[in-house]
């Protein structure tokens, strides 16, 4: 398999040719310079679902089962749910390779209509599942995770967010109408579906706000710092400290931890708000 460039990868996972060591090298512990994005992702969300051995997570839309594997490695029973086949194949090799096979299941499953019980789980968590999901399906998705999670149960999603890729169209366009290449100007719906055409329900956090509110979670957001060695400027600072608005806007992941209503506490219990 390629892995000097990620459309190399990409094309091989979406036709299900992986092999569990593979999925291990990209995704469960990715080593390499172009899955930094993965290890930042682990980083910062793991902390954020924080499992515990005995717990019960559920791991929506699971893919090849990343975090599956993280919350089983740390003790947990975890269910990874997704629609893809091919994807919990992939997922099954490589999890039986690393951890005791009754820590983790794969249920071949949809997201709008998960078959267990109510109150059945301690947490839910969508890592980069959001966005391959429409509106409409995310608003049923929240609601059956409210279903199935136990009183005092949180919901862990992290998802990119929409106005950093309209922020980058804007400056594009800018850059066009600056050279008269007026043929090249392009609208953030048509930007994400050529380059991300799977991403097919990118959001901002001002929605997911009001989906999460409608459907009896109370929610928290966590926000990057400055990433690896840099050093904390000023302006980072007031972005992301001082200035909640922009701070919404310009960070280029949305990382939300929500509780059900009556359950707000638990949430001052996980990581370090942001």
């Amino acid at each position: 398999m390629d892995q000097k460039g990620k459309k190399g990868v990409w094309n091989r996972f979406a036709i299900g040719e992986v092999a569990g060591e593979q999925i291990i090298g990209v995704w469960y512990q990715p080593k390499g310079e172009y899955e930094r994005w993965g290890k930042a992702g682990i980083d910062r969300c793991l902390p954020l679902i924080s499992p515990r051995p005995g717990e019960l997570i559920l791991d929506l839309a699971c893919g090849f089962g990343t975090f599956t594997y993280l919350c089983a490695k740390e003790g947990a029973e975890v269910v990874g749910l997704d629609i893809s086949e091919a994807c919990l194949r992939g997922a099954l090799d490589a999890c039986s390779r690393l951890v005791a096979h009754s820590s983790y299941h794969f249920v071949l499953g949809d997201v709008t209509r998960l078959p267990f019980a109510g109150a059945s789980f301690d947490k839910v968590v969508s890592i980069d599942g959001f966005e391959h999901f429409t509106w409409s399906q995310k608003r049923t998705l929240v609601a059956e995770a409210h279903r199935v999670l136990k009183p005092g149960g949180i919901f862990v999603v992290y998802t990119p967010n929409l106005f950093t890729k309209a922020i980058k169209v804007l400056r594009l366009n800018l850059i066009n109408l600056a050279l008269c290449r007026l043929n090249r100007l392009i609208s953030t719906t048509s930007y994400l579906a050529e380059r991300e055409p799977t991403h097919i329900g990118m959001t901002s956090p001002f929605k997911l706000r009001r989906l999460f509110k409608r459907n009896r979670f109370t929610i928290r957001f966590y926000y990057s710092t400055s990433g690896g060695k840099k050093k904390r400027s000023g302006y980072r600072a007031l972005i992301r400290e001082k200035l909640p608005l922009l701070r919404d806007v310009l960070n280029g992941r949305i990382a939300i931890v929500a509780a059900r209503v009556g359950s707000a506490a638990s949430l001052s219990t996980l990581g370090t708000r942001r």
